[in-house]
């Protein structure tokens, strides 16, 4: 081989060796590219300008910015490739997590961050991330209107000389107020909630959501209710003859007991799988003994006991919290605001509305029939014309009895015979109430 053929093949290697070069070069960067592009719109699609937007790698054990940039009059915003980023952030790899964050300047200086994007992970930058935002809406709250949507107006600030005063417990609803803010009326760091749109019922509260105060108003009850008492097992009898009717719960394991601690309280208490019997009406030792127990009332409280073990886990909630929820959800507000504010109890006009108790009845009613062992309480007719559907199996007065009012037996009256209609109060004992069941002690 000569000497001017080895010049030319090594010629020819240098060329190859630089083009090479080149090629991963351009290959292997995002030079004259972009890193990040978007745009950032408010709720109802507006642009939103001056936002700071930051790109940064999370590949190493703390975050490398990349870049940044500030939203135009369109809201968009263009994070532009640099030597100086790239390096520090990225390496020879080229392959970046890249997560983007949105920032919004505060009045006093700095920024407040307002939302961020998912990791993009090994992002390879042959093309540009786009990444748009969607924020809530922010500024001045609608005013004088209720704005009924907190989430969407979270953040935004009331007129000056006006408040925000929040509508409901859970703080979905809100309106900017003027006047002195009722805060002033409530014990230091706690908020005043109101009941309905016209403030004529409040309440001074720890500032969490209803869920949260519900169940801790459930949960103080119960443990003022069972302080002291000692629980026991049902007795053989019970399980043995109604396990079968109960399919969510196993009879062993529901405890019963008296509680004392209110000698005015006549009223059998169901908490999930704890039944508490008032020690004032001696319900539970003729439940021990099988001697003339209460079949209808033992019944309608398990009813209950299978009601709670029935519903369904939340991810960090029990059946528990599941039936506090419940009991609250069908209280009217105003009897809500007693409870939470003086712990008082229900009274009997109100609880024998809830729909987890009539469904408790009908299920003792259902067991009672298919035994054949008990009574279920008579309930009695109301005065004047009543719906047959809404009083179902209701019983007249001695000396009075059913004539329906039309055609589809859809309502009724109970009437003396040969007279149209009953005398006045029907008849009833001063101490019963018309479509009230009456118990037997």
């Amino acid at each position: 081989m000569t000497k001017d053929n080895s010049l030319l093949i090594i010629n020819k290697l240098i060329n190859c060796l630089i083009t090479i070069s080149v090629l991963l070069l351009i290959s292997g960067t995002a030079n004259a590219r972009d890193i990040v592009r978007g745009k950032v719109v408010d709720m109802d699609g507006a642009p939103v300008k001056n936002m700071r937007v930051k790109a940064v790698d999370k590949d190493s054990t703390r975050e490398q910015e990349m870049g940044k940039a500030f939203t135009n009059e369109k809201g968009e915003y263009l994070i532009k490739y640099t030597h100086k980023h790239w390096d520090s952030c990225c390496g020879k790899d080229r392959r970046p997590d890249i997560r983007v964050y949105l920032s919004e300047r505060k009045p006093a200086g700095g920024f407040k961050r307002r939302d961020q994007s998912k990791v993009y992970k090994n992002w390879v930058m042959k093309k540009d991330l786009v990444v748009n935002f969607t924020i809530k809406n922010i500024g001045i709250c609608p005013y004088p209107a209720d704005f009924k949507t907190t989430k969407v107006w979270r953040g935004c600030s009331c007129p000056t000389g006006t408040y925000k005063r929040w509508l409901d417990y859970a703080k979905y609803k809100a309106r900017c107020a003027n006047g002195v803010s009722p805060k002033a009326e409530c014990e230091k760091k706690r908020t005043y909630v109101w009941y309905g749109t016209d403030n004529n019922h409040g309440l001074c509260v720890k500032p969490m959501n209803v869920v949260a105060i519900h169940r801790q108003a459930y949960y103080a009850y119960f443990k003022k209710i069972g302080k002291g008492v000692k629980m026991e097992r049902l007795p053989g009898w019970v399980i043995k003859r109604y396990d079968r009717f109960f399919p969510n719960i196993a009879l062993k394991d529901v405890l019963i007991g008296e509680y004392y601690n209110n000698p005015k309280n006549t009223s059998t208490i169901t908490d999930c799988k704890k039944i508490y019997f008032p020690v004032t009406r001696n319900k539970l030792a003729r439940i021990r003994t099988e001697k003339n127990p209460d079949y209808y009332l033992l019944l309608h409280e398990l009813a209950h006991t299978d009601q709670c073990m029935g519903l369904k886990r939340g991810n960090y909630s029990t059946r528990r919290d599941k039936y506090a929820d419940m009991w609250f959800s069908q209280l009217p507000k105003a009897t809500i605001v007693s409870i939470l504010s003086d712990g008082i109890l229900l009274d009997n006009s109100i609880h024998d509305k809830m729909p987890m108790e009539k469904q408790a009845d009908q299920k003792a009613r259902e067991i009672i029939a298919a035994t054949g062992i008990g009574t279920s309480p008579v309930i009695r007719c109301p005065d004047g014309v009543f719906s047959t559907r809404t009083f179902r199996n209701c019983e007249c007065l001695a000396g009075t009895k059913k004539q329906y009012s039309d055609f589809l037996k859809s309502r009724a009256q109970c009437v003396r015979p040969n007279k149209k209609t009953n005398k006045k109060n029907g008849g009833r004992s001063s101490g019963e109430q018309p479509g009230v069941p009456q118990y037997r002690n």
